[in-house]
């Protein structure tokens, strides 16, 4: 309408008003950058929290309560400033194209009196249609910087969401493990990291029931790689995992995951009681196994010290256990699994060395017959394995038993004697 009655008046108007827009949003601060203000600071808010709960041990240890409770306030302040800046440059941008449009239409009445001469009629519909839009641009500035400041979230959860799709396990496969596993094969196994870092480069070895093999190397060997190719948390880039002769990539992720049981070096235990931790992989468990299962990981050495034994609530994360019982109690949960196949993840790197030969000592006594894989941390504790590999940048580059090894005088030699030097 407005165009009709007076289209050199609405284009004056369309052209100041979209250049008050734009002054507007030039001298008041981008809302893309104090949006991620807020995104960043609110990041820091849950990170400190979540590191004063994890690490409350540590942080006691290292009388970091003071240091923590200022970056948690500084990320508080930091997000209330942000937030409220954020606020009130909105408000601001809509108070000041208010006032812009209210000038403007001081202007264009001068002009259609004194230029255009308009009609009282046309003008009053002029105006009236010019109070209209005003307040719905102005909404719209609003919403557009609003929308402008919620971006950083946006795109913070774009991105967990791009990570989560890229570490999607398989979810379309519904075929059954079998139930029982007696062979394991790694069949020229190559794993890449999205980087493009090698894992393991052309690893092939087996493990059968009832036998042990065992791996060792330096830290970045590519030791891990392995527990999580074994496990189905990585597929292999080239190469086969087999589980007699089938591979494992087409049975159902958790049904495979149930033949093997892993004891990680740092393993989580949940604020419950420690009957709830041993059980939590095989409820039904009965009172004669979970005793066996507590005397073979040494539970039985500290249990009688523990206010109410197996009821004894142990706090988050285990605190009310040291890193070796926390092993120990993780060896137990494993071993009451129906898993066919044990992963010790250097699972018994904090126990000291007479209890942690009592454990290997009650490992191989074990009526269990099971293959067991073993990531070192003490070599002292896989001689008598059946097969070793030592591993290097990805790679084995050594294969054999403890005794066949140390006579080589190779890799395996040199690191046996360094720790033997160290024990």
């Amino acid at each position: 309408m407005a165009l009709v009655l007076a289209p050199q008046l609405t284009v004056v108007a369309v052209v100041v008003m979209g250049a008050v827009t734009v002054l507007l949003h030039r001298v008041i601060q981008p809302a893309y950058a104090t949006g991620e203000a807020v995104a960043d600071a609110n990041a820091r808010i849950q990170e400190t929290a979540q590191s004063g709960i994890m690490g409350a041990r540590d942080v006691r240890l290292f009388t970091m309560r003071q240091r923590i409770r200022d970056r948690f306030a500084d990320a508080v302040d930091s997000h209330a400033d942000s937030y409220v800046r954020l606020q009130r440059n909105n408000s601001l941008l809509g108070n000041a194209y208010l006032f812009a449009s209210a000038v403007t239409v001081f202007a264009l009445v001068y002009l259609s009196i004194e230029v255009y001469a308009l009609s009282v009629g046309s003008f009053a519909v002029f105006l009236f249609s010019m109070f209209r839009l005003a307040p719905v641009v102005s909404s719209l500035n609003n919403v557009a910087y609003g929308l402008d400041g919620e971006l950083p979230h946006l795109v913070n959860t774009e991105r967990t969401i791009t990570a989560l799709e890229r570490d999607r396990e398989r979810v379309d496969v519904d075929v059954p493990a079998p139930r029982r596993v007696d062979r394991v094969d790694f069949d020229r196994v190559t794993y890449a990291y999205p980087d493009g870092t090698v894992g393991v480069r052309d690893l092939s070895f087996s493990v059968d029931r009832g036998e042990t093999v065992a791996f060792v190397g330096q830290s970045g060997a590519g030791k891990s790689t392995i527990v999580s190719l074994l496990t189905g948390l990585f597929d292999p880039t080239e190469g086969t995992v087999r589980a007699d002769g089938r591979d494992v990539t087409s049975f159902d992720v958790d049904s495979w995951r149930a033949r093997v049981a892993v004891v990680r070096q740092d393993p989580f235990l949940f604020n419950d009681t420690l009957r709830f931790n041993l059980t939590v992989g095989n409820p039904d468990v009965g009172e004669r196994e979970l005793e066996r299962a507590c005397e073979v990981a040494q539970i039985t050495e500290f249990l009688p010290h523990l206010p109410s034994g197996l009821e004894t609530v142990l706090g988050d994360d285990g605190v009310r256990l040291s890193g070796g019982q926390r092993q120990r109690v993780a060896l137990a949960r494993a071993l009451l699994t129906d898993a066919d196949v044990l992963v010790l993840d250097e699972a018994t790197s904090n126990l000291d060395a007479s209890l942690e030969a009592a454990v290997y000592d009650a490992l191989a006594a074990s009526d269990r017959d099971r293959a067991t894989v073993v990531i070192a941390h003490r070599l002292s504790t896989i001689a008598d394995a059946d097969r070793i590999h030592v591993m290097s940048h990805g790679e084995v580059v050594e294969s054999g038993t403890h005794g066949e090894l140390v006579r080589n005088e190779g890799a395996y030699a040199a690191l046996f004697a360094a720790h033997a030097a160290t024990a």
